[in-house]
């Protein structure tokens, strides 16, 4: 389930802001994984700041209007080369995920706010963090939002762990 709040993703877009402005890089912590058997992973830590970082990406690719550099953008959210669609870089639960891929991942859809999140207060606050980015990046020239983007792409750095199960091992 997505737990982040607004204080969260904002803290969150502040920092991101701010590295945008300097020339540092920003880390964003440790992610730890587990190996399924079926070669996917599962996140066991991390996976607010990945999804929140999906759903600032989403608006940006979808505020874009130059045509490759939207594709840049969306190729950080989805893997376009499977042969049964998109092959999304983060999924949630079978409640939340259907709702993040159709009103958030999807070309588009950031902006068009065409899929309402049901009951799941999981997906009332992914909506409302996506809200928020919206309001927050349209008050950004497209040179600020591009160079937001482009600092997520090459500036943000995070250390990735993957154990083989549940215990560590």
């Amino acid at each position: 389930s997505y737990s982040w709040e607004h204080a969260e993703a904002e803290a969150l877009l502040t920092d991101l802001r701010d590295v945008t402005e300097t020339s540092d890089n920003h880390f964003i912590g440790a992610i730890v994984l587990v190996k399924e058997e079926s070669g996917r992973y599962l996140i066991v830590d991390g996976q607010q700041r990945l999804t929140t970082l999906t759903i600032l990406l989403a608006v940006l690719r979808d505020m874009e209007t130059d045509d490759a550099r939207k594709n840049e953008i969306h190729s950080l959210i989805a893997d376009e080369a499977g042969p049964d669609g998109p092959f999304w870089r983060i999924s949630l639960n079978h409640i939340d995920g259907p709702y993040l891929s159709e009103a958030i991942q999807n070309r588009g859809a950031a902006l068009n706010k065409d899929v309402e999140p049901n009951d799941s207060d999981s997906q009332l606050r992914m909506k409302k963090n996506l809200d928020n980015f919206i309001g927050q990046v349209r008050k950004m020239s497209p040179e600020a939002q591009r160079s937001l983007a482009e600092t997520i792409k090459h500036r943000v750095h995070l250390v990735k762990v993957i154990v083989e199960d549940w215990d560590g091992g």
